[in-house]
């Protein structure tokens, strides 16, 4: 059960109203974190309100919107004795043991501030996201969040989209030089100290007699954010102990570990896979990605073509693997690869990118900006 301190919990059994936007949970992510620790969400306060999670509007600063209905209710009636806490999402999550996105977030830079800082658009992040180049440290409903090393790229591409160079003939140079040092920021920066918050362990009533699929299930529930890694990796763990042949355990708890940039161990879980399901393309796509990341580039790309002879329509398999050839300058390969990623997905994503790509590779001697 989550609680802060070694005292008995208080929360369990208590009841919860929540009023206003939280910044880094989303209402439903907030209800369930309040049940798993034993407490009851309301949508009206009573005599028996306990607690009151007050979001944007809690306070009298001039920065904030003015209080909600909901906060002046709980204020009155604590005028008249009752004992409603009113808490901001710090407290509320400091009550259930958990360090917040909020808290942890400024240890990082926002996506946003980063592109008005350097006057970059969504899709210019988008795009180096996608290639590897820049690599989320914390995600939330909200905002995405990078490290200073991240700073560092993203200057380096705002002065080059100022010179009159474009984002597919940035990235290319910086995937064809800079690889060393991105790889040594992920190798070194991620971990559960500097990326995702501490989360302390959920337990829910029946779990003793929960099988692999209701952990698996379970880890679904929590595996897209960074701060609920931890009880998504339990609850994947926790599969694998009943079923070690669990595929999409294995899987998911590989996507985990290659998130937090563990290549290694994301291979390992993602070879138990292949060897139990050797025709799913999802694997091959996975294991592509991980021996890209780890400059196996010849493995990489029998993993992806692999990934396609099961799954032709996998169009980031063909922008993946056109970027693999790329960097061993096998230009028809590239263009054979980025053609491909348009035809199966001609508005997608990395659309401009692959078109960008095709437009470097019309000749062979020509030099990346």
């Amino acid at each position: 059960m989550p609680h802060s301190g070694s005292g008995p919990n208080p929360v369990n059994g208590e009841i919860f109203v929540f009023s206003g936007r939280l910044r880094s949970l989303s209402r439903p992510e907030a209800v369930a974190l309040v049940e798993g620790a034993g407490g009851m969400v309301r949508s009206r306060i009573t005599r028996l309100t306990r607690f009151l999670v007050a979001g944007e509007g809690i306070g009298e600063r001039a920065d904030r919107p003015p209080m909600t209905r909901k906060q002046r209710v709980a204020e009155r009636r604590n005028t008249e004795g009752a004992t409603i806490e009113i808490l901001d999402e710090r407290g509320f999550l400091a009550l259930l043991g958990v360090e917040g996105t909020a808290a942890v977030a400024e240890r990082f830079y926002r996506g946003a501030d980063l592109q008005a800082l350097y006057r970059l658009s969504p899709r210019v992040l988008r795009a180096l996201e996608q290639m590897r180049i820049l690599r989320p440290v914390l995600r939330t409903h909200a905002d995405r969040y990078y490290a200073f090393a991240d700073l560092l790229v993203l200057r380096e591409v705002s002065g080059a989209l100022a010179r009159g160079s474009t984002i597919g003939r940035i990235a290319r140079r910086l995937r064809l030089e800079r690889r060393g040092q991105l790889k040594l920021r992920l190798d070194s920066g991620a971990s559960f100290e500097t990326g995702p918050g501490r989360v302390l362990e959920f337990r829910h009533p029946a779990e003793a007699h929960w099988s692999a699929d209701d952990w698996y299930a379970m880890g679904c529930q929590h595996d897209e954010e960074p701060g609920e890694f931890r009880r998504a990796i339990h609850s994947y763990e926790r599969a694998l102990a009943l079923d070690p042949h669990h595929i999409g355990a294995l899987v998911n708890l590989g996507n985990i570990q290659y998130r937090l940039g563990l290549a290694e161990d994301a291979r390992r879980l993602y070879e138990k896979a292949l060897a139990l399901d050797p025709q799913n393309p999802n694997v091959h796509y996975n294991l592509g990605n991980v021996f890209d990341d780890l400059a196996e580039y010849s493995t990489a790309i029998r993993f992806f073509e692999g990934a396609l002879r099961l799954r032709p329509e996998n169009a980031d398999a063909h922008f993946n693997l056109g970027l693999v050839h790329d960097r061993l300058g096998n230009v028809e390969k590239v263009r054979e690869h980025m053609q491909a990623y348009l035809r199966l997905d001609p508005s997608g994503e990395m659309a401009d990118v692959a078109s960008e790509y095709l437009s470097l590779t019309t000749s062979e001697d020509e030099v990346p900006a």
